[in-house]
């Protein structure tokens, strides 16, 4: 399940896009375990999941850019919080869907203005998933690229 640089590179070759690499650290098995983009510019972010390199990139890149304050946007998630997927959600306007998890997350979500809406994925979770990997989404914009043998 782990992505490879070299795809990366491919990616960003056959898109034309920038990619930006986020490395994650085992037990951490991909990106959205351990990092959650929300509506705003909020990013919900276990530091434990992703490697400092991965950290410091995130907060360069992902704030100040657009005048945000990491400080005000980058929404802290505890271990406990990120074993029970809390990054791994999805997002309706200011709703967030993510399984159940501590009240002090969820009073965070609520003062940064959202409505967190939790779910009993306890079963989902045990075979490796959470919201996020729930769903596709169909209104979901994505590049019309292919890729040539």
């Amino acid at each position: 399940g782990r992505s490879d640089v070299r795809a990366h590179r491919q990616l960003e070759k056959v898109t034309g896009v920038e990619v930006v690499d986020l490395q994650v650290r085992r037990p951490f098995f991909h990106l959205d375990t351990a990092v959650g983009i929300l509506p705003r510019g909020h990013v919900m972010c276990c530091a434990e999941g992703i490697t400092d390199e991965a950290l410091a990139t995130l907060k360069e890149r992902a704030f100040e850019p657009y005048g945000l304050s990491v400080e005000e946007h980058l929404i802290p998630v505890t271990r406990a919080d990120a074993d029970r997927y809390a990054c791994n959600v999805v997002t309706h306007g200011d709703r967030v869907v993510l399984p159940e998890i501590s009240d002090g997350l969820l009073q965070t979500l609520r003062a940064k203005g959202y409505e967190p809406i939790t779910v009993d994925l306890k079963e989902f979770i045990l075979s490796g998933g959470g919201p996020h990997c729930l769903t596709n989404m169909v209104n979901e914009r994505r590049a019309l690229v292919g890729v040539r043998p």
